[in-house]
């Protein structure tokens, strides 16, 4: 009777999936392999080939109520799986609380997003016009590929101006981006004096001792990538022409941000930029140029090398869009055009996976209650994480959360504004993660009542000045959000210009407890603010541990209406901060105008130990209006000994990644 019993088992295992009541809660489990069959069954001897059909299976459950009580399974066996067309979850393949659908991979399993071009289908230039534009040590090395036989491979033509870098496909090698041929291989070019600009076009001089523009052809385009204006901010323009007569080089501006030229004129510092894809300069093995006016590459090929991947897909890798219940776990997601996965919805969860080298987002979540935990998300093109969640106006949560991640190499393709992590809207968190190594901050927040807590953060802002590793601006408004329990080390900027934790722009009513800052620059910098209270914190060796300013004094704009981003009172109205919840969540701020809304009233500076750099600074006519009690200041010599009970009560001594994920 049993050996019939099990019979019937391998059968039904065979014919429609596995299931198993007592490990699985009754959790109906597909299995997915490279090597199997869409007609297949789907069971762990006869898998399907394609997430489709999975896909298809979970979605007739949902269409016939048949979702069994323990939800559906499906194991995405180990290897590398090419996803021309990008994979949506939708609400008929939305799961329940009861029956939640698992999306879970072997070790292996990677989704990739480009197309896999071996180098053995590259040939070698011989056209005598390409040739001239190389150099003699290149020539013999680079190889060339036309695209038109591939489908769906097509190389965009730039726009005259992009905010970073813009799209037209990368190439990776194994697993590691490729650069593009540009010039100076390695670190800036800068210049300093602008010969002259219009509307449409701006022309800055160049050192023909250094510059190599002699070269430079731009008939198949040329684009100059750097900080044009502001070392906040990097765009891309075309090089127009180039005039070596006068060794100027002309950019197109119409459409960009900033336009060329100096940041004020106290700030002369020259501006840094790179001329990208550019033939004359590919002269090194790994580079490549992209000629989108014959669709084709060019590719010095990388040492020990067998293929290379070209990134199509411009969709997100992975969608869910109007579901819930859903968890998609330990799946590798790899070279990609566009974001890795799209999450609008609530109760989802990312576990245990790995996003990297995606062109734009690694992760984005728009929801309630979803959770990314123990994730790898680094090398992407633009953020590594975004999250919003939480309604401003009812100042309901949003419950997102973001913890256990190593979050790293963001913005390769933009270098400003795209942080490791974004957080907006209401009540999320982020929680121990390890957020290092970006060119931009490595948290940008707005909103209200967020908890960002027991986070490592390591050298962030490394491309970029007058930002911080932490940067909030331009609110009265965003009021609650609580940071603490985090360790900031080596935050320096460019130019030694970036903070630790920068409220910029008077944004207000941030606590800031309990944080480790080690060699940090401006750790806390509290640009015009009000109502933020600074408490228990340890600075080492950090100049200076807290700035306090009143540049609202100078800039808040007093009825100029919403399109004027410096009328602060016009953002707390669009929230109606006068009425409940809001009146009765910060009774404060609603009598902000009869209070000297421009002055940072109301900050307080508590039991805080500074040893070594400098302690508070601000204008002494500041000094009376800012609470400041309990706080220590050693000057951090040899042999200058803090008693240990002193250290307990500020910062923290344990941060960063906990480990596996429950």
């Amino acid at each position: 009777m049993l050996s019939k019993t099990l019979r019937l088992i391998c059968l039904l295992a065979c014919v429609t999936g596995y299931c198993s009541s007592t490990l699985e809660r009754e959790r109906l489990t597909y299995y997915v392999s490279p090597s199997g069959l869409d007609l297949n069954p789907g069971g762990p001897e006869l898998p399907f080939a394609s997430l489709s059909q999975a896909r298809r299976k979970i979605r007739s459950m949902v269409l016939t109520g048949t979702l069994p009580p323990g939800g559906v399974k499906i194991v995405i066996r180990a290897g590398r799986y090419p996803i021309r067309e990008g994979f949506v979850l939708g609400a008929l393949e939305s799961g329940t609380e009861e029956a939640p659908i698992e999306w879970v991979a072997e070790t292996g399993a990677t989704l990739v997003g480009g197309i896999d071009l071996p180098l053995a289908a590259f040939t070698h230039v011989s056209d005598e016009a390409t040739l001239a534009r190389l150099g003699q040590l290149a020539r013999t090395h680079i190889r060339k590929l036309d695209l038109a036989s591939y489908e769906n491979c097509t190389i965009k033509q730039w726009p005259d101006t992009a905010e970073g870098l813009p799209q037209h496909g990368e190439l990776f090698c194994n697993g590691s981006p490729l650069p593009l041929a540009g010039w100076p291989n390695q670190g800036w070019a800068t210049f300093k004096e602008i010969s002259g600009k219009n509307s449409d076009e701006a022309s800055f001089e160049y050192d023909p001792m250094f510059v190599p523009a002699l070269r430079w052809k731009t008939e198949t385009g040329i684009w100059i990538h750097g900080f044009m204006h502001y070392d906040w901010f990097d765009e891309t323009m075309k090089l127009k022409s180039i005039d070596q007569l006068k060794n100027t080089l002309t950019v197109m501006t119409k459409g960009s941000s900033y336009g060329v030229g100096m940041p004020s004129k106290r700030d002369q510092t020259p501006r840094r930029y790179r001329v990208v894809n550019c033939l004359e300069e590919l002269d090194m093995p790994g580079e490549w140029f992209a000629d989108h006016t014959s669709n084709t590459l060019y590719l010095w090929p990388p040492p020990n090398a067998e293929s290379v991947v070209f990134t199509t897909l411009e969709q997100p890798v992975i969608t869910i869009e109007n579901a819930s219940y859903i968890t998609i776990k330990n799946l590798t997601i790899d070279c990609t055009l566009g974001d890795g996965i799209l999450v609008n919805g609530n109760h989802n969860q990312i576990l245990d996976c790995r996003v990297a080298n995606t062109g734009a987002i690694g992760i984005r979540v728009n929801g309630t209650d979803n959770r990314i935990a123990n994730c790898v998300v680094t090398s992407t093109g633009g953020t590594c994480c975004h999250v919003t969640g939480g309604d401003p106006k009812t100042l309901t949560p949003g419950e997102n959360i973001v913890e256990d991640c190593l979050i790293s190499l963001s913005g390769r393709r933009r270098f400003a504004y795209a942080p490791g992590i974004s957080l907006h809207g209401v009540g999320n968190i982020v929680r121990h993660n390890e957020i290092v190594d970006h060119p931009h901050a490595a948290l940008v927040y707005t909103g209200n009542e967020h908890i960002i807590e027991r986070n490592l953060v390591r050298n962030a802002c490394v491309l970029t000045s007058d930002t911080g590793a932490f940067h909030t601006a331009r609110n009265w408004g965003s009021q609650g959000n609580i940071v603490r329990f985090n360790r900031f080390e080596d935050i320096k900027g460019f130019n030694d210009q970036a903070r630790g934790i920068y409220l910029d722009d008077c944004d207000s009513g941030d606590t800031i407890s309990h944080n480790t800052f080690v060699r940090v620059n401006q750790a806390v910098d509290i640009g015009g603010g009000r109502d933020n209270r600074v408490e228990g914190n340890l600075f080492i060796d950090c100049v200076p541990a807290v700035r306090l300013d009143d540049r609202g004094t100078r800039m808040i704009a007093m009825n100029a209406g919403p399109d004027n981003t410096w009328d602060l009172e016009a953002k707390l109205k669009a929230v109606n901060y006068k009425q409940p919840p809001w009146s009765e969540r910060y009774p404060k701020l609603a009598t902000i105008m009869d209070n000297k809304p421009q002055q940072p009233l109301g900050n307080e500076l508590i039991g805080n130990v500074v040893i070594g750099g400098a302690g508070f600074e601000m204008k002494e006519s500041l000094r009376q209006s800012v609470t400041t009690e309990d706080n220590q200041f050693f000057d951090g010599q040899d042999g200058v000994e803090v008693d240990k009970a002193i250290l307990e009560k500020v910062g923290t001594t344990f941060f960063g990644r906990r480990g596996e994920t429950k």
